[in-house]
């Protein structure tokens, strides 16, 4: 709805049907959540207005990622960090969220990369042991 209302196309890709632990499953939800927000909201400030969510299951591993451009994001490194924002002050909670609820799990990793002024940010979700 948030796309819709903001005139962004939102592209999702599933070549197969994706099945998630549901151990952590409110935990994942969330962090999709969060990063989808955050891609939208750029997205809205660029002028294709284009985020794309693709999901993929390899033997062991889930992998869903989300890509957007992002003309003015330069450095990842504080990208994560509480009150980081790119979009002005009294932000940038989401991303510092998302790093603590990575960190309290054991299964799941972000890899975030900027290159091409596109940011794709990537979760990978291994198998519960």
């Amino acid at each position: 709805m948030a796309a819709k209302q903001a005139d962004v196309t939102l592209k999702f890709e599933m070549t197969e049907p994706i099945e998630l632990a549901t151990a952590n499953l409110l935990t994942i939800i969330r962090i999709i959540g969060i990063l989808l927000d955050n891609a939208i909201e750029q997205a809205v400030r660029e002028t294709d207005k284009l985020v794309s969510c693709a999901f993929l299951q390899s033997e062991g591993l889930i992998e869903i990622t989300i890509e957007n451009t992002a003309s003015q994001v330069k450095d990842i490194q504080a990208f994560s960090e509480l009150g980081y924002s790119t979009k002005g002050a009294g932000r940038g909670t989401g991303l510092a969220n998302v790093q603590d609820l990575i960190a309290k799990q054991t299964n799941l990793f972000l890899e975030t990369q900027i290159e091409n002024r596109k940011l794709r940010q990537t979760l990978m979700i291994t198998e519960e042991t």
